[in-house]
């Protein structure tokens, strides 16, 4: 398992690099009829004109900090996702010592040791969307 492990990590590991190159910043910040802008928050003023807002804690390098408006034909908004824990859900698992993961932290490499060599012998997916139901599947392979 260990070996198997370890290059289901070296795996990802290129798979997310090769994403992360296509998709940094600054390489889709040189297109000649695009601003680009990082933001925690907007909103539109009007049909033309967004006001963007940025906490000072960002670290994207393009981040437009405090608060501006910006006008335009159009606007593209790509928000992303990040999961959301529950509260209540995190202290219980943390009061009876049960780790717990998202499809984001599942991935980094301590996480996969500590499933592996935990003794429990079951996990729990919470979520039946599809990245829940591929992250199923693969740990059922391990």
């Amino acid at each position: 398992k260990k070996q198997w492990l370890k290059f289901a990590r070296s795996q990802s590991n290129d798979a997310v690099g090769k994403v992360r190159g296509r998709e940094d910043p600054s390489r889709i910040g040189d297109a000649p009829n695009l601003d680009l802008e990082f933001v925690h928050d907007c909103q539109f003023v009007s049909s033309h004109n967004m006001r963007l807002l940025q906490e000072q804690d960002v670290t994207v390098a393009n981040a437009t900090l405090g608060e501006k408006t910006i006008s335009g034909k159009k606007f593209i908004i790509a928000t992303g996702a990040s999961p959301v824990l529950p509260k209540n859900l995190t202290k219980a698992a943390r009061d009876a010592g049960v780790p717990y993961f998202t499809y984001r932290s599942l991935l980094r490499p301590n996480s996969l040791d500590t499933l592996v060599n935990a003794s429990a012998k079951n996990i729990v997916i919470v979520g039946g969307g599809a990245t829940a139901c591929e992250l199923g599947q693969s740990l059922s392979r391990l």
